[in-house]
């Protein structure tokens, strides 16, 4: 994903990304992110996310580890899509829910919450 000036956006943008892959291959998403799941920080999946936090961090926009606020973000994100591709939510309520979620995450981390 490209860099912007904003670290958030870019953040929000690997959300967006992420759930759109899933829909787009569900049986890909199932192997790859089926079943239980341990969080690796140094994965490849991983790795965008950081890259976008550290930078938020280094703005002063986030506050925190690093590892913790991928791995809320992670959660969150994951939980949202499994409901999805489950056919626990509708497509729009998903979509509703990822651009309130993911901000609310987000918020939850930033220098002005603390």
């Amino acid at each position: 994903m490209p860099h912007t000036d904003d670290p958030l956006a870019d953040i929000h943008a690997l959300a967006a990304a992420y759930r759109h892959r899933a829909r787009e291959h569900p049986h890909l998403y199932t192997v790859l992110f089926g079943g239980v799941q341990t969080f690796d920080p140094t994965g490849d999946p991983v790795g965008p996310l950081l890259d976008g936090i550290d930078r938020a961090l280094a703005a002063s926009t986030l506050t925190g580890d690093a590892t913790s606020i991928a791995l809320s973000i992670w959660v969150t994100l994951h939980g949202l899509v499994a409901l999805e591709l489950a056919g626990a939510l509708d497509a729009a309520t998903a979509e509703a829910t990822l651009q309130s979620a993911i901000p609310a995450t987000l918020r939850g981390w930033s220098t002005a919450a603390r």
